[in-house]
């Protein structure tokens, strides 16, 4: 109960993190946008004053007709005196004073509505003064809102109703990490744009990640490459929700719409969430105008990449930010995991010392044992298994799983003190396409390229969701899947690996706790 508890608590503690992370990247987003908009409030202000003041002036046209009115009806009065008896006194009265009510109504409705031109007319006069002195700085905050294009990043609704179901401490952490990329990559927009626009900044800067890898994502971020990625290629919240449900089975409806979207004639709910295409123009012309027209910047580096091809900065960008996205990164774990496989091989040291008698002997040859031998089964394929079964078989099923998971558990304990004391090495992969015979030989190198191992599975799922549905030319499918091929092999598979390696490690430990304690 107390591990429970204080598991729970751990959970509750990060969710509010990630909440508070969430709230302030989006709160430096709109304070951005919010810069621009100070013109269209005061246009918008004119047009009601404009309107106001009509009224105004016909109010005081009712006004003048009714005194006139009145007027005219006192001149009658006594030019009439002795032309109209009692009765017609009387209704010339009447209508004295139902004009003089009426008078009275209109005098307190002009009274109003001149109070509210004053006002209205104050308003307009305070947002011209804020208008002209950010006149300076309005083009800078539309240029920075143009380079975040938070409409391609998230849905605030939509991902404050993601977190709140999260249970899983890993799902929250996946949360967590792609919401600080996003804030590192628009903090580097703003520190770019204060240093050409002269705007100051938070001076309490947050440390960010060293990897080199996030470097080179700051710095193509920061010279607009977002932008350009996603003018080609969907966006990775919304890839995310069709790839969770098409993962579950369930067909996505493309004419669903999320919290705070409205529809229009450009841009349809079907359009929303499938690729936009480039109409008219090659990828290499598209790059080519962009680079003429200065829109898209070539970044020398170390290699020659950027130069040849000056889409490669914008293939860097997306692919790292859908490597990142929490529901694709869950969606391809689960795929991971079903496919996995566990690989052990003998060191130099290993091969000098193993032979039939050595304490680790057998673990040194490990081939392609799939991981999920190591974890319980899932509670769906448990199931499906056991519906076949009788109770007794179920039972025996049940412990034969149990067994079986409990044998790994401890077996990679011993794979774990085999491996460091430096006799064998340990890998966790997808399955390869081809190993050679003498596999065990093999440099590590050229045992272990990710460009040997069977990534179908993971690429397919992730074609199915970003090539347009409706089709688009090979040329241009061709890039997207080279932005897919990049977040799988650089960023996805190295974090699925370390991921699979750092749960296997906690299995066991449970197990061998467990079954050291039994045996006290």
């Amino acid at each position: 109960v107390l591990d429970a508890d204080a598991e729970w608590d751990r959970l509750t503690s990060k969710r509010t993190a990630v909440e508070d992370i969430l709230s302030k990247v989006v709160s430096v987003a709109e304070s951005f946008e919010a810069k621009g908009v100070e013109e269209n409030n005061v246009l918008k202000l004119k047009d009601q004053l404009r309107i106001l003041q009509e009224k105004l002036d016909d109010t005081v046209k009712q006004e003048k007709d009714i005194n006139i009115e009145i007027e005219k009806g006192n001149d009658d009065d006594d030019d009439d005196d002795d032309l109209f008896d009692d009765n017609d006194d009387e209704k010339t009265n009447e209508n004295k004073e139902q004009l003089k009510k009426h008078l009275e109504t209109v005098q307190s409705l002009l009274q109003d509505r001149a109070e509210r031109v004053a006002q209205l007319s104050s308003q307009l006069q305070a947002a011209e003064i804020r208008n002209e002195q950010s006149l300076a700085n309005q083009g800078l905050a539309l240029n920075i809102t143009k380079k975040m294009s938070c409409e391609n990043l998230w849905n605030v609704q939509d991902y404050e109703d993601y977190l709140s179901t999260l249970t899983d401490e890993c799902q929250i952490e996946d949360m967590k990490k792609f919401l600080s990329l996003l804030r590192e990559g628009n903090d580097a927009i703003r520190k770019r744009e204060t240093l050409e626009g002269e705007i100051l900044v938070d001076s309490n800067e947050r440390k960010r990640s060293r990897s080199v890898n996030n470097d080179l994502y700051r710095s193509r971020v920061a010279e607009g490459m977002r932008s350009i990625v996603y003018q080609f290629m969907l966006s990775p919240f919304r890839a995310g929700m069709k790839l969770e449900q098409i993962a579950t089975g369930n067909k996505f409806d493309h004419n669903q719409q999320l919290p705070g979207e409205k529809n229009n004639e450009d841009s349809g709910y079907p359009a929303r969430w499938t690729a936009p295409k480039v109409k008219m123009f090659s990828p290499a012309a598209f790059a080519n105008n962009l680079v003429s027209s200065g829109e898209l910047i070539q970044i020398t580096t170390n290699t020659t990449d950027d130069m040849v091809d000056p889409l490669s900065g914008c293939r860097f960008v997306s692919a790292m930010e859908i490597a990142y996205e929490p529901r694709i990164r869950n969606v391809l774990r689960n795929i991971f995991r079903a496919r996995a496989l566990l690989t052990t091989r003998p060191t130099k040291k290993g091969e000098d010392n193993f032979d039939a008698f050595s304490e680790y002997y057998g673990l040194h040859l490990i081939k392609g044992k799939p991981i999920r031998d190591h974890f319980p089964v899932d509670e769906k394929e448990r199931e499906t298994r056991k519906m076949m079964m009788n109770i007794e078989e179920g039972k025996e099923y049940d412990k034969e799983m149990e067994r079986k998971e409990k044998e790994s558990c401890l077996q990679y304990l011993r794979i774990l003190e085999a491996e460091h004391f430096g006799h064998i090495s340990v890998h966790v992969h997808m399955p390869y396409k081809q190993m050679n015979l003498k596999w065990y030989k093999e440099k590590r190198l050229v045992f272990g390229k990710r460009e040997n191992q069977q990534i179908n599975p993971l690429l397919d799922k992730l074609e199915e969701v970003f090539i347009p549905d409706d089709g688009d030319t090979d040329e241009w499918n061709k890039e997207r899947s080279k932005i897919l091929e990049l977040g799988l092999m650089k960023f996805i598979l190295p974090e699925l690996e370390q991921e699979a390696r750092r749960d296997l490690r906690e299995t066991a430990v449970k197990y061998g706790i467990f079954d050291a304690g039994a045996n006290l």
